[in-house]
């Protein structure tokens, strides 16, 4: 279940493209070439699934104040991130498929 870590780096990574583009980051489409689930992590999505979707309230935004300023996609680091209102739904583990 790291799919969901991997949305939220390429996120990230989309908002500071955008930053140093000058752009606005509006959407992140994501395609699965190869979408499955393991036997041994039936239960974990069954759980997954049992879940009430949360409000999105969480907002992603660069604190330039604090960690100084940006001119290259290098230059980030992890001082110049601020996540507010961010909320989840207790861990769920799950055996590493093999």
């Amino acid at each position: 279940m790291g799919a969901p870590f991997n949305y939220a780096g390429y996120a990230l990574l989309l908002h500071m493209v955008a930053y140093l583009t000058n752009s606005k980051a509006r959407s992140l489409i994501w395609v699965a070439g190869d979408a499955h689930i393991y036997h041994n992590h039936f239960d974990a999505v069954r759980t997954l699934l049992d879940n009430t979707p949360l409000e999105d309230t969480a907002r992603l935004s660069f604190d330039f104040e604090k960690a100084g300023p940006v001119k290259t996609i290098d230059d980030f680091t992890f001082e110049h991130l601020k996540v507010d209102g961010y909320r989840s739904h207790k861990t769920i583990k799950a055996p590493v498929a093999v």
